[in-house]
């Protein structure tokens, strides 16, 4: 199993100095938007008594460029991520990557093999967004390339991790490890929805013996 990235309060200073917003900064770091939360609230800025991710917050979006996924400018846009000129961090590299197909700057095949077979249910091909050089953050025309799942794999490395493929192949159920709790931060909106169902319990946390909302 992977090991969990940590971070310090300079790496979460220097993801908040190069992006907007907070979730901006989690693709900065290359990690999981919860992950970033976790380690972005656990530092406090001296000068306001807010945590980096109130800090950081940018609900209005305030400095991020609007429409630039979609829209009759669509092309002039994406000539902007390709040159450099509007950091990648603020957009889905999966919207970059069908803009660029839909705008033809890519061909749908993979540019190894030629594979462009599409799935019956849903038309999809199997395509990833490669980077020749490894920089996931060079979007330069000749250092993208489409590839299907195989050549990912010959030339890239593995899709899954070695405990993802473990699981997708045992043809045991997966044992469920008691001991370890996740924790997850919901908002008010959702509490009063879950006890609208009838799936939220007020009562002490039997995991850590704290007074913790959690899930019936």
């Amino acid at each position: 199993m992977g090991v969990s990235k940590s971070f310090t309060e300079n790496d979460i200073r220097r993801a908040m100095s190069h992006t907007m917003s907070n979730r901006a900064a989690a693709r900065y770091l290359h990690c999981n938007f919860f992950t970033y939360r976790k380690y972005a609230r656990a530092y406090t800025d001296q000068a306001t008594g807010l945590n980096l991710f109130e800090l950081h917050r940018n609900e209005c979006g305030k400095g991020i460029p609007k429409n630039l996924i979609k829209g009759p400018l669509a092309k002039v846009n994406i000539e902007r991520i390709l040159s450099g000129e509007v950091p990648i961090e603020h957009f889905s590299p999966a919207k970059i990557k069908d803009l660029l197909i839909s705008l033809f700057y890519l061909k749908e095949e993979c540019h190894s093999c030629g594979f462009k077979d599409r799935r019956v249910i849903d038309y999809k091909i199997p395509l990833l967004l490669s980077f020749k050089d490894r920089d996931k953050k060079n979007f330069s025309l000749d250092n993208l390339e489409l590839l299907c799942y195989n050549c990912h794999f010959l030339y890239v490395g593995n899709l899954l991790s070695k405990r993802a493929l473990q699981l997708e192949e045992d043809y045991r159920a997966p044992v469920v490890d008691t001991q370890r709790a996740e924790n997850w931060d919901l908002d008010e909106h959702h509490i009063e929805h879950l006890k609208s169902l009838g799936l939220w319990d007020e009562t002490p946390n039997p995991m850590d013996g704290t007074d913790l909302l959690s899930y019936k």
